[in-house]
Parts: structure tokens; C-alpha cells; sequence
């Protein structure tokens, strides 16, 4: 299933290379984002200490469908941890985000910073526990546009469900800081 998404953005890619450079009227209108970070595992107060704290990357595909709304397919992992231990639980998270420009500051002719809300969700493998489940997603993209439309992102989120690794509500907060390329 994974090779077929992958192949599916690829073949979109070229595609759109090739015939879709002015697609809905924006130049250059698909995106590679990169992003790490640190993130929070825990919905208690107990839960929110420094040996709680575990990485994250993720790795994104997009399309500005116009210069105020974008969509993308996502891939997230790493591990968190949990309070009672310090194992190590890998995931892997796979997401669609629709993200909404909410507000703009012109810094001159080509520079701005954005905010977007995200919304979205996805499946998260909980590899430790051979575990997978649906979940939501909910983010503020706060993006410094800058030459070539490229961008430098910095991505507060949270990420919830149900089980995902204690057995009740669950949320993982993070923050990733990255860079959007626009071709």
C-alpha cells in the first residue's frame, strides 16, 4: 500500500511537471516539505516532563490549489516515549492536511509571512504495539515566504486519538520547524 501512495505522488508529479505548471492559476504550484522537532506524547499534566520529550520528522507532498488554500499527503515517524518507561515506541503516521491561510503580513515585493490553520487526519501505526488507528490532526502553519515562493515553516500540531499507546484518549503534541521547496 505504501509503494502504491508513493508511486501515485510521483507519477502526479512528473505529471504535473510536464502539463499542470499553471494549474488553477498558480506558478509552481506543487511542494516538498521537511520538518523535525520535538514532541510530547500524554494528555495528563504528569505527562508533560523532559524525559517525555522524543523527536519527530515528517516528510510532506502538497498542492496549492489557489494561493489561500493547499492540500497534502504526509508521512510521519520516529518514536515517543511514555512516562512509565523509557522505551522507545516507533510509529509511523500517514496524514492528509487541508491548510487555510487565516492571515498575511506583506514585508515587500516577494516576502510575507502566513498563517494557515491545518486540519486533517490520518492512520498511525504504533509499531511497539502492532497497533494501528485513525486519527485527527490540528496544527497552525506559521510560514515566512521568501524568494521563489519557497518558504521556512514552523508547524505547532497535536495529533489525536483513541489508544494510540495508553489505552484511553490520546493526544501527541509537537512542533516542527522545516522548509517547503515549491516547484
Amino acid at each position: 500500500m505504501f509503494k502504491k501512495a508513493i508511486l501515485t505522488i510521483l507519477l502526479h508529479t512528473f505529471y504535473n511537471q510536464g502539463y499542470g505548471q499553471h494549474l488553477f492559476g498558480v506558478k509552481g504550484n506543487n511542494f516538498l516539505f521537511f520538518g523535525v522537532g520535538p514532541q510530547v506524547s500524554g494528555i495528563r499534566k504528569e505527562d508533560y516532563v523532559y524525559s517525555n520529550v522524543s523527536p519527530k520528522l515528517r516528510l510532506v507532498y502538497g498542492k496549492r490549489v489557489n494561493e489561500k488554500f493547499d492540500v497534502a499527503l504526509g508521512f510521519e515517524g520516529m518514536y515517543f516515549k511514555m512516562i512509565l518507561n523509557q522505551d522507545k515506541r516507533y510509529y509511523n503516521y500517514w496524514n492528509l492536511l487541508l491548510s487555510q491561510e487565516i492571515y498575511a503580513i506583506e514585508l515587500g515585493a516577494e516576502k510575507k509571512i502566513k498563517f494557515k490553520l491545518s486540519t486533517g487526519g490520518g492512520l498511525l501505526n504504533n509499531i511497539y504495539f502492532n497497533q494501528l488507528g485513525f486519527v485527527g490532526e490540528i496544527g497552525v502553519n506559521l510560514e515566512i515566504v521568501s524568494f521563489n515562493n519557497n518558504r521556512i515553516v514552523i508547524y505547532p500540531n497535536s495529533i489525536m486519538g483513541w489508544d494510540l499507546y495508553q489505552g484511553d484518549n490520546d493526544i501527541i503534541n509537537g512542533i516542527l520547524l522545516g522548509y517547503s521547496i515549491e516547484f
